[in-house]
């Protein structure tokens, strides 16, 4: 598998706006209680992925009957469910992870999101979170990255790490070059696209990105 989605247990508002971005997923996998997103809207999932302590028995059953893979872990572990089907999944060879059901719930939760899109663990994959407007990925030290955009998307670089170094940016109102961001700086927040992509560099250091989906764009 090279490109799949991992479905959470989170809500899962603007599916029919996501599911462009989905066109090269050939795998679903289902996080525990995110089966329950496949069900409702008819997500053809090949793996069932944790504890199971958020997902009801009825449904367990439905997708074991089915010949679903199921891969049960304790409820006493030492990662979330969501770091387990990633690592299921980039042992399974996927090179890019859409994450599917990750608004609404715990705080905790969605910072741990949030901080796993930078994992080093998974530098080598392209992990994409969506919320109900934007489109959310991590970009690591010595990697760069073309987003397709629109001009007046909202934009913004949030530094997860103490220093980031090197930051270019081109194709938004306010660029950057080579320039250091430090954790808890708001410097690189709203920014605004001016072209249909994004260019963006950085040398060392690990960022969030977040831009808004045209489609989700209020008028």
């Amino acid at each position: 598998m090279k490109e799949c989605a991992i479905l959470l247990n989170g809500e899962l508002s603007e599916l029919d706006s996501i599911r462009p971005y989905l066109l090269g997923v050939t795998h679903y996998i289902a996080a525990d209680g995110g089966a329950a997103h496949a069900l409702k809207h008819n997500l053809p999932i090949t793996t069932l992925i944790g504890d199971f302590d958020s997902l009801s028995a009825e449904i367990l059953e439905h997708y074991r009957s089915r010949g679903v893979e199921i891969i049960e872990h304790p409820v006493d572990k030492d990662a979330t469910d969501l770091e387990l089907a990633v690592r299921f999944a980039y042992a399974r060879g996927a090179e890019v992870i859409h994450l599917l059901g990750t608004e609404g719930g715990r705080t905790d939760h969605l910072l741990g999101i949030m901080t796993l899109l930078g994992n080093s663990d998974f530098a080598q994959l392209r992990l994409w979170a969506y919320d109900r407007t934007d489109l959310i990925t991590a970009v690591q030290g010595g990697s760069k990255i073309t987003l397709q955009s629109h001009p007046g998307a909202r934009f913004s670089i949030i530094p997860i790490t103490a220093l980031v170094e090197g930051v270019s940016l081109t194709g938004t109102r306010w660029e950057l070059v080579n320039a250091t961001l430090r954790l808890g700086s708001s410097l690189s927040l709203s920014n605004v696209a001016a072209a249909s992509s994004i260019e963006f560099k950085v040398e060392s250091g690990v960022v969030i990105i977040m831009i808004e989906r045209p489609e989700t764009r209020s008028n």
